[in-house]
């Protein structure tokens, strides 16, 4: 699925297979699909803690994570884990630890997932020699208001393919 989000993002910027993740993503402010996935996971993970004890997908979750709490791995395919790697990679394992204690609210955890990645799409492109021209016109991660602003589609290819350096001038064909 995330081969057609870039394919799509390609197509709208009309730049080259080539162009570099991060510029394809902050021109058209697009997240890519695992970020939405670990938020979705996250939310689902909050409906089961909220559903009845007796409801046999909750039996099931508090089976999953004794599983967790017990270091026993399943290679990976613990459902359970996967949250809990999720929220201590956020550094978020508070709310892990104290899951049925206290309110969970999605809001804080879907915050946290979006500014890692805002923050790690900021360092790579600060960090990426082919993105030095990037960082000059890009500051932060939001729709760039040429990509509605400018109608005539050849202009709009035109400047989305300079920002993104996914030209033919020479500084990107000798590359």
């Amino acid at each position: 699925i995330e081969s057609i989000h870039t394919k799509f993002c390609r197509k709208i910027l009309g730049v080259k297979k080539s162009t570099n993740l991060e510029a394809l993503y902050g021109e058209p402010n697009r997240i890519p699909i695992y970020i939405h996935r670990k938020i979705l996971m996250n939310k689902y993970w909050i409906t089961i803690l909220k559903s009845s004890e007796n409801c046999l997908l909750a039996k099931t979750y508090k089976m999953l994570k004794t599983d967790v709490d017990n270091n026993i791995s399943s290679n990976g395919s613990n459902w359970a884990s996967n949250i809990k790697r999720i929220l201590d990679e956020s550094g978020l394992s508070y709310i892990w630890n104290s899951q049925y204690t206290t309110q969970i609210n999605l809001q804080p955890i879907k915050q946290r997932i979006l500014d890692m990645f805002h923050q790690q799409w900021y360092t790579q492109i600060n960090n990426s020699p082919r993105l030095d021209t990037y960082c000059l016109f890009k500051h932060s991660f939001n729709l760039e208001t040429y990509l509605d602003t400018i109608k005539e589609p050849k202009y709009k290819l035109a400047v989305a393919q300079l920002r993104t350096s996914s030209h033919s001038l020479s500084i990107e064909t000798g590359r």
